[in-house]
C-alpha cells in the first residue's frame, strides 16, 4: 500500500491483520472487519493489500465459475485461486495481496487461509470444530459432516466461540474463536478460555463418553486441522497437534439432541480441575 492510504486493523484467532486500502473495501466487509477491530500495537502478523485488478498470470479465467477456491503452495508462497479473485500470500514474510474485480468476493477466504498458514508457526492449530465456553472451560467438538457441531453449538448454555473453525494452542493451551462461522452465521468475538477437553462427536441414540488414547487423539486432530499444503506450516502443525494430544484429554462423545450432554461435560470439567488442583 502507498503511504497515507488508510487500512483496517483486526484480530482474528489471536492474530493481528492489517487490510487495506479501505477505499477498496465493500461496505459489508467494512462492517465485518469493524466487529474485530484491534488496537494492538506493533507490526501485524500479515498485511493484506487489496488490488482492483486480476492479473492473467494466475490463470483465473480457466477455472469453472461455480468451483470453490483452490489453495496451492509453492515454497514460501500460498496461492488462493478462484475464477473471480486470487490471493497471493507470503505468511512467513507477513505480506499478502488480494486481486479482485468483484468485491466483496475473496476477503474472508484470503484471511482464513492466511490465518491457517500462520497459526502453526505461532504454536496453535486451526481446527474444523465447534468451540464452547462452558463454565469458563474451553471445549472443542469435531467430527464428520452431520455429527452435530452446529446443532450442539446452537444448544449451548454458554458462549459459543464458533460452530465452524476454532483456534487451539498456546502455553498453556487456550481455545479461541477464529472469526469464521458456519450454519449459525456471524457471531460476535468471544474471549479465549483455557482448553479443557477435545471431543469427537458421533450422533447416537443415547449418551456415551469414551476417553481416547493420546496416539488416537493425535490422529483425529490431524484429520480436522485445516492448514494449507505448505511444508513449513505442516511441520509446525504436527508439533502442535502432538503437544495438544499429550496435554489435553480427548474423548469420543456419542450424543443425541434429545439429551444434551451438559451434565456429563461438566463432570469432565470437574475431574480435570480436581486433577490440576492436586498437582504439586
Amino acid at each position: 500500500m502507498q503511504a497515507g492510504q488508510e487500512s483496517a486493523r483486526v484480530e482474528l484467532g489471536g492474530l493481528t491483520f492489517e487490510v487495506g486500502p479501505r477505499a477498496l473495501l465493500h461496505p459489508d466487509e467494512s462492517l465485518w472487519l469493524a466487529a474485530f477491530a484491534s488496537s494492538t500495537p506493533g507490526p501485524p502478523a500479515l498485511l493484506l493489500e487489496l488490488r482492483a485488478d486480476r492479473p492473467e498470470r494466475f490463470g483465473l479465467g480457466e477455472l469453472p465459475d461455480a468451483q470453490p477456491a483452490r489453495v496451492e503452495a509453492s515454497g514460501e508462497s500460498v496461492l488462493v485461486r478462484h475464477r473471480h479473485f486470487c490471493a497471493e500470500l507470503l505468511p512467513q514474510h507477513g505480506r499478502g495481496w488480494l486481486y479482485r474485480t468483484r468485491p466483496p468476493l475473496g476477503l474472508k477466504v484470503a484471511l482464513r487461509v492466511a490465518q491457517a498458514a500462520l497459526l502453526p508457526l505461532r504454536g496453535a492449530l486451526p481446527l474444523h470444530a465447534a468451540g464452547l465456553d462452558l463454565d469458563g472451560a474451553g471445549l472443542a467438538f469435531f467430527g464428520v459432516s452431520g455429527a452435530g457441531k452446529s446443532t450442539l453449538a446452537g444448544l449451548a448454555p454458554g458462549p459459543v466461540l464458533s460452530d465452524e473453525l476454532v483456534v487451539a494452542g498456546g502455553e498453556p493451551p487456550l481455545l479461541r474463536g477464529s472469526g469464521f462461522w458456519g450454519e449459525l452465521g456471524e457471531g460476535r468475538p468471544a474471549a479465549p478460555v483455557p482448553l479443557y477437553a477435545l471431543f469427537e462427536l458421533d450422533k447416537q441414540p443415547g449418551l456415551e463418553l469414551r476417553q481416547l488414547p493420546a496416539t488416537e487423539a493425535f490422529r483425529r486432530l490431524l484429520a480436522v486441522t485445516l492448514v494449507p499444503p505448505q511444508a513449513e506450516a505442516w511441520r509446525a502443525a504436527l508439533d502442535v497437534a502432538g503437544r495438544l494430544a499429550r496435554e489435553v484429554p480427548a474423548w469420543r462423545l456419542g450424543w443425541t439432541p434429545a439429551e444434551p450432554p451438559w451434565s456429563a461435560l461438566r463432570s469432565v470439567i470437574g475431574e480435570r480441575r480436581a486433577a490440576q488442583a492436586a498437582r504439586p
